[in-house]
């Protein structure tokens, strides 16, 4: 059910963001000097100027098409002299107004409230904030987002277990709040997925990555494996040390390569191909989930020589498991609100769009007065990559 908006002021979602200035070495290359908002122009009565740019204005530069000058995420399409800038690829926002300075603002509201003319506005999506370029929504929330909830604490709004660390523009999740795995995407839907791939492996710059851990999870924990869905595991068998008389397994090779720490040989296998036999027990064992992928020839030179990478890198995918939702935050939901949980993970309250909260439910008063969920957020523009 959409969330109804009926207020005489409409609350603006503002966008905070850190632009710092930035200048880099010169090239011979040439581009199209009218891509690049060196003047404040106009879309309508907004003045629009760098790091945003027109969604028209693309070329080449240094032989990429449909390349801009501004900022990734920034692009404005001026439709019939009304700017617009769309969040998550998705949802359209107008723009009231852009503040370009040492931190450069700018003002938006709902498309879908501009357009309304029934005066009572409604908007049938979620606010959407990301980390990076991955969008991140109820049920997940930021780690550093907590606060008091009926007296206790350090609490949240969102399931236990799915809080995310936004570290340096990169989404980490936690699982036996130990092991990092980065966040590849979310779909947030009837069922909720979450594609991760391991922080080592993300890291890893020799070509040769390596993971010394299973995949575990808390106790408790509301991700699990999906049924049904695809998926493969690739085993690790690290610092292999056979003794006399005893011979490694036929007919494979170890990797070609050399790990830090480690002595002896290591094999990297499909479990479906890993050799018979009780050879294993003298080597360090892991086992690493990975979605299904097109097989390849764990003999093959490509393979053995941090091939297998290729196939991490993908990552895996866990659900949501929405049957762990007490009957109070179902109930909670049912009434559009949000489930506060404690940092024991007990469901402390429900979070309406007012700013109340509510032992059980919303009522229909707390969907149509007040605050919404987000009234104001703030996105933190990460530098680009070889700006200095």
């Amino acid at each position: 059910m959409p969330l109804l908006l009926c207020r005489r002021r409409r609350l603006l979602p503002l966008l905070l963001l850190l632009v710092a200035a930035s200048h880099g070495d010169a090239s011979d290359d040439t581009y199209d000097t009218s891509m690049c908002l060196q003047e404040t122009t106009t879309c309508g009565d907004v003045s629009i100027r760098y790091p945003f740019y027109f969604s028209d204005k693309t070329g080449y530069i240094n032989g990429s098409s449909n390349s801009y000058c501004g900022y990734p995420g920034l692009a404005i399409d001026c439709d019939d002299g009304k700017p617009i800038l769309q969040l998550n690829g998705a949802e359209k926002y107008k723009v009231n107004y852009i503040n370009v300075g040492s931190i450069t603002n700018v003002s938006l509201v709902d498309q879908e409230v501009v357009d309304d003319s029934s005066g009572c506005p409604r908007v049938d999506h979620n606010e959407t904030t990301t980390c990076g370029d991955v969008s991140i929504r109820y049920p997940f929330y930021f780690s550093d987002k907590t606060g008091y909830i009926n007296g206790s604490s350090n609490s949240y709004c969102g399931y236990p277990g799915l809080a995310i660390d936004c570290d340096d523009g990169k989404p980490i999740l936690q699982l036996n709040g130990a092991e990092k795995y980065k966040v590849n995407y979310i779909n947030v839907g009837s069922i909720t997925n979450v594609s991760l791939v391991d922080q080592e492996v993300v890291d890893d710059s020799s070509g040769c990555p390596r993971v010394d851990h299973n995949v575990t999870f808390a106790q408790g924990s509301w991700l699990f494996f999906p049924a049904g869905m695809s998926l493969d595991y690739l085993v690790f068998f690290l610092g292999c040390s056979f003794p006399n008389l005893f011979l490694p397994p036929e007919n494979i090779d170890p990797i070609t390569c050399s790990f830090i720490g480690l002595i002896g040989p290591s094999y990297v296998l499909p479990k479906d191909q890993v050799p018979p036999g009780n050879w294993s027990q003298f080597c360090k064992t892991f086992e690493v989930p990975v979605v299904k992928y097109q097989q390849m020839d764990p003999k093959g030179d490509a393979w053995r020589k941090g091939g297998y990478g290729q196939v991490l890198r993908q990552g895996f995918l866990l659900s949501v498991n929405d049957s762990r939702r007490p009957p109070n935050c179902t109930q909670c939901e049912e009434s559009k609100g949000r489930c506060g949980f404690s940092q024991d993970g007990e469901f402390i309250g429900c979070l309406c769009p007012n700013g109340r909260v509510r032992s059980l439910r919303c009522s229909a008063s707390d969907l149509t007065t007040g605050k919404p969920f987000v009234s104001r957020f703030a996105l933190y523009l990460q530098r680009p990559k070889g700006v200095i």
